[in-house]
């Protein structure tokens, strides 16, 4: 808008008064001071709609970066497919429940509810040798040795008890320790507490259509140890001994210790609604509008227990999810291809360790007629080879 614009709308003459001249550039200002505004505010409802939920003000542990960037994440995974009024809900969702959510083992709390003991009865202490690290390992278990004391994971020890440990490479090429508890576990009273059937527990979902799948952070490492079973999980790499101020992977106990604390703590969510195996949980409705409300219970009963989600293995309102190994969706239970690959890509047996590895693989997904072919394809072709050889067995 121009000036002789504005002078047309008051009624001015062509050759104005300085003093109408200045009233008419005032209004044009003031109208653009108003554009400006409105620009400014479209621009912050646009950021707004696509920017990642903040902690909530009343947080008592403020996400840390790392924490913050996998939450963004998170959203921007979990909204694409969502509309508007759906994407407000999930953000208000994530603003209600940052601080149950951490990327970083640092920042785990312990749950109060449950401590895990390992009961050996007479059996004396068992030290074993430590195993021998290649060259290039050293470096990094004793990277791992210092991570892991300062999440207060383990601490020093001076137990009669010793146990090998060995590393190995995560998918994301970090590192993590491996204990051998085999003679620990042979000396342990076993704990009879029934964990749940896979196939009863995809039996569940059945007419479902919005699922969110949700993972802990280091889960294991959330339950202490009970203080008189410490000693017993000592580790060596060679240098000094280390035992393990919370629950140990590889100890035969963990799993029902870890599935009995689960379903205390979600023991009042419904379980029409929420399935729980071990540290991982699925959130599943019929609609979306049920889906928020349930997501809350769950979040409020991990916050209540002290435990802390991981955002970078969560999913949140999607048709379709992975759940323990498997494509969940409106249409049913599938076997997440990247498995039926694994056994489909898997050598044929050549010793017992190996032959023991391909049927707990195999086994796992017999519900997938590809992985039931892919097994009888295997042991007729090795059974082939080694008959036509004249080898008797396995070694």
């Amino acid at each position: 808008m121009d000036v002789t614009s504005v002078l047309r709308c008051h009624d001015y003459h062509a050759r104005p008064e300085p003093a109408a001249l200045d009233l008419a550039q005032k209004k044009i200002e003031a109208q653009q001071l108003e554009i400006e505004e409105l620009r400014k505010k479209l621009e912050e409802l646009q950021a707004h709609r696509s920017a990642p939920p903040s902690p909530p003000p009343a947080s008592s542990a403020l996400p840390t970066s790392e924490t913050a960037r996998a939450v963004h994440d998170l959203w921007q995974c979990s909204s694409s497919a969502l509309d508007p009024t759906q994407q407000q809900q999930l953000q208000q969702l994530l603003w209600e429940n940052a601080d149950s959510l951490t990327a970083r083992d640092e920042d785990c709390k312990r749950t109060g509810l449950v401590q895990h003991s390992i009961d050996t009865g007479p059996a004396p202490p068992i030290r074993l040798r430590p195993y021998q690290l290649t060259l290039a390992k050293p470096q990094a278990a004793e990277e791992q040795i210092r991570n892991m004391v300062a999440a207060r994971v383990i601490e020093p020890s001076d137990s009669p008890w010793a146990a090998p440990a060995v590393l190995v490479k995560k998918k994301d090429d970090s590192w993590r320790f491996c204990m051998d508890y085999q003679r620990l576990n042979a000396v342990t009273r076993k704990d009879s507490y029934p964990l749940p059937r896979i196939d009863n527990v995809f039996d569940c979902i059945s007419g479902s259509k919005w699922f969110s799948s949700l993972d802990l952070r280091s889960g294991y490492w959330q339950v202490e140890l009970a203080p008189d079973a410490r000693h017993k999980t000592t580790f060596t790499i060679g240098q000094g001994l280390w035992q393990f101020c919370v629950m140990p992977f590889r100890l035969c106990n963990t799993p029902v210790t870890f599935e009995r604390l689960m379903e205390r703590v979600l023991s009042q969510v419904p379980k029409r609604h929420c399935i729980v195996y071990l540290d991982d949980l699925l959130v599943h409705t019929s609609d979306f509008e049920g889906a928020p409300c349930h997501l809350r219970k769950v979040f409020a009963a991990i916050h209540q227990a002290g435990l802390r989600l991981n955002p970078k293995k969560c999913q949140l309102f999607r048709r379709e999810t992975a759940f323990l190994g498997h494509v969940v969706s409106a249409g049913g239970v599938a076997t997440d291809p990247a498995k039926i690959a694994a056994v489909h890509d898997w050598p044929p047996p050549t010793n017992v360790s190996n032959l023991w590895s391909f049927l707990g693989l195999a086994s796992y997904y017999h519900r997938s007629k590809k992985c039931r072919s892919k097994t009888r394809n295997s042991f007729t072709c090795r059974v082939g080879w080694w008959l036509g050889s004249g080898q008797s067995g396995l070694t």
